[in-house]
């Protein structure tokens, strides 16, 4: 049981050869089909009972760009999207945006906070025009050889941010800089939620193993919201930072353990996507079975 998940995409160059009429052609083309796979995927995971899907940065070529400003992507695709929330709503699936790596509010590059400004803008646009309550996570960034004044400047940018952006955002634990403890302590002050990745959290822990009483302190941060982790297992033990293809059970098996009495749910990031998440479903069910 799979399904074809290659988001069509663009480079740059071959954007800028093209005149107005044809950048708004291709654009278009581009946009339309990958809206129209986003709806197949929302149709997989229902009749798959699969509850969550992070639709891709990329749904949508350049669409904060310079190069492609003549692209009025809010007026023509604000249909499509309206009809991809209902489906999600219809369907009862969850949605959400992961922001890329060049999403960086707490950077030292003003023109870098401003594109960041743009990229969040542009992906809480698309889901207010879905109309759902979806969410956009972030990471916290660089620290520019002084972590503390990075964590400030994170705080600050972020009260610079669109009202409607700030209520979407949910900080998550980096796997070389930023870890639980100090997302948590950043989510608690800024009154976001924080969700929770145990793969990152295997190799970036200064401190003590996580508790049931940290991860209740961790899921306080969505107050009246489900809590979500993410989950992944490490690609090979020379490299403990890459997504393997599939959830290996045991990755998640100690998180189990402490984390019975909670309702949460999973987001899944392993590169087989919607094989990975039905194998990891199947494991679960013969674990508990037995």
């Amino acid at each position: 049981m799979t399904l074809k998940t290659i988001f069509r995409d663009l480079t740059l160059k071959t954007l800028e050869k093209l005149s107005t009429y044809e950048k708004v052609e291709k654009l278009n083309s581009i946009g339309l089909i990958n809206t129209c796979l986003v709806d197949k995927i929302l149709k997989f995971n229902y009749e798959n009972k699969i509850g969550l899907y992070r639709i891709p940065t990329n749904l949508l070529p350049f669409p904060t760009h310079p190069s492609a400003m003549e692209w009025n992507w809010r007026e023509i695709f604000k249909p499509c999207f309206e009809h991809t929330g209902k489906l999600a709503k219809d369907f009862g699936i969850k949605i959400s945006f992961h922001a890329d790596e060049y999403t960086i509010i707490n950077s030292t590059n003003e023109t870098v906070f401003q594109n960041s400004v743009q990229t969040l803008s542009y992906l809480s646009d698309v889901l207010d025009f879905m109309g759902v309550k979806g969410r956009i996570v972030i990471h916290i960034g660089g620290v520019y050889g002084d972590k503390n004044n990075s964590i400030k400047r994170f705080k600050s940018n972020f009260n610079k941010l669109p009202k409607s952006v700030r209520e979407k955002l949910i900080a998550e634990n980096d796997d070389k800089q930023y870890d639980w403890k100090d997302v948590l302590e950043i989510s608690k002050e800024l009154c976001i939620p924080m969700v929770l990745d145990i793969h990152h959290y295997k190799v970036n822990n200064l401190h003590d193993p996580l508790t049931t009483k940290d991860v209740k302190e961790i899921f306080s941060t969505w107050k009246d919201e489900k809590p979500k982790i993410h989950l992944s297992s490490p690609q090979n033990k020379k490299d403990l930072r890459a997504h393997a293809e599939y959830i290996n059970i045991e990755d998640f098996l100690w998180f189990l353990n402490i984390t019975k009495i909670f309702d949460y749910d999973i987001m899944l990031e392993a590169k087989a996507k919607e094989l990975a998440a039905l194998k990891f479903r199947e494991d679960l069910k013969y674990l508990i079975k037995t």
